[in-house]
């Protein structure tokens, strides 16, 4: 800050009158206005105004080194409009300023003359994309600083396709997936395409092959135990089906979302073989991390497979497993799908147990009607609907 004296002392005699001294102080604050002093001295310390012979002496100073206006009036000097009865001045960082008048610095305690405190103390705040004590420039590159006196430069997350601690990497080595950026990114794949491996998605999936990986090569039969590590690590057998890998035994999970279940036939002794009854809603939530509810044409291109390949003289015999637990005909299984006859609730009642297995598709066909597959003797299809408070089995599928 520029201080520049501003003391102008007028003549203090002048044909033996004595006159005020006015002392104008424009110390610039955006905060504050400059404070106007007025200032009588005189020539000796005891009252009146003085001979010729007096003349030269030095005027007595008030003890305080200020004088406040009575009225407190606002008065018209070069440096602006300033309040007489304030007292006081402050500057931008909140401090008195040494003057010529007597007026000395303020650190944040009070003036000399006991009138002023500054209540506030001073904020080192930095200016954006700077940060800490010193505000040193941010080494984020390409993302949202963590700036601020607070704070450490480090990035809180990347833009676009930018990856690493400072998002200064948009080099993507991900072919066919999701790139893996962001600040703990690396460019490679987080997840690949349908049918595609590698840490960069560029090698086909086991079981595929040809261009762009759609050519199934793999066998039907079963597949590895998938583990539910999210519920209790209960193990799900699985098989592979034209090249998809379906659950071989019914959901039983009551972990993953929100939602209503029921056991079949309303007995809890048939959850363990039978797995649980679900309404719709809570089916298209409960599958696994890794796995959905079947679309209805996920289902249909299961049941044209099974009618091309199969070996049985019907798609119930070829998906029924092979168990009494089928009470009027017993399947062979085919395919290792082993549905089972946990039956369905309807409403309150309980329907089909022994008799027929209804799966869940995830489509709704109206707003009270949502799609399921039927495997029965009487019927194996997956044009049926049901209402989507019913509960029926869920078979989960891969994605």
């Amino acid at each position: 800050m520029n201080t520049k004296k501003s003391a102008a002392v007028e003549n203090m005699y002048a044909g033996g009158q004595c006159r005020l001294i006015s002392i104008h102080h424009p110390i610039s604050s955006k905060f504050f206005k400059p404070i106007f002093i007025s200032i009588c001295a005189f020539a000796f310390a005891l009252a009146g105004c003085g001979g010729s012979d007096k003349k030269d002496e030095e005027p007595a100073e008030p003890d305080s080194g200020i004088v406040v206006t009575d009225a407190g009036v606002i008065e018209n000097t070069d440096a602006g409009l300033i309040e007489g009865d304030a007292g006081i001045s402050e500057n931008d960082s909140g401090m008195i300023e040494e003057t010529d008048a007597g007026i000395v610095e303020n650190d944040g305690g009070m003036t000399d003359a006991g009138i002023h405190e500054n209540d506030a103390s001073v904020i080192n705040e930095c200016e954006a994309e700077h940060f800490g004590e010193n505000c040193d420039l941010c080494t984020c590159q390409h993302g949202v600083c963590n700036d601020g006196s607070g704070g450490d430069g480090k990035c809180l997350e990347c833009e676009g396709n930018y990856w690493g601690e400072n998002c200064d990497n948009n080099t993507i080595t991900c072919v066919n997936g999701t790139p893996n950026i962001g600040i703990n990114g690396n460019g490679k794949c987080s997840e690949c395409m349908s049918h595609y491996a590698g840490d960069i998605c560029d090698e086909c999936a086991e079981g595929w092959d040809g261009e762009n990986c759609h050519t199934c090569i793999r066998e039907d039969g079963a597949g590895p135990n998938f583990i539910d590590s999210s519920n209790g690590n209960r193990a799900y057998k699985t098989v592979y089906i034209n090249c998809q890998r379906w659950l071989a035994e019914n959901l039983s999970r009551t972990a993953g979302c929100d939602g209503h279940y029921d056991y079949p036939d309303g007995d809890k002794n048939n959850a363990a073989a039978f797995g649980l009854l679900y309404d719709w809603s809570t089916a298209n939530c409960m599958c696994p991390k890794g796995w959905h509810l079947p679309s209805i044409a996920e289902f249909e291109a299961l049941l044209n497979y099974v009618d091309e390949h199969r070996t049985s003289k019907s798609a119930f015999l070829a998906l029924a497993a092979n168990s009494d637990a089928w009470t009027a005909q017993k399947g062979n299984d085919d395919f290792g799908f082993a549905a089972l006859p946990a039956g369905e609730r309807l409403g309150n009642s309980f329907a089909n147990f022994g008799k027929g297995a209804f799966f869940w598709a995830s489509d709704k066909k109206t707003t009270y009607n949502a799609y399921r597959l039927r495997v029965s003797s009487g019927a194996t299809n997956a044009d049926g609907t049901d209402t989507t408070g019913s509960f029926l089995s869920v078979r989960c599928i891969q994605d």
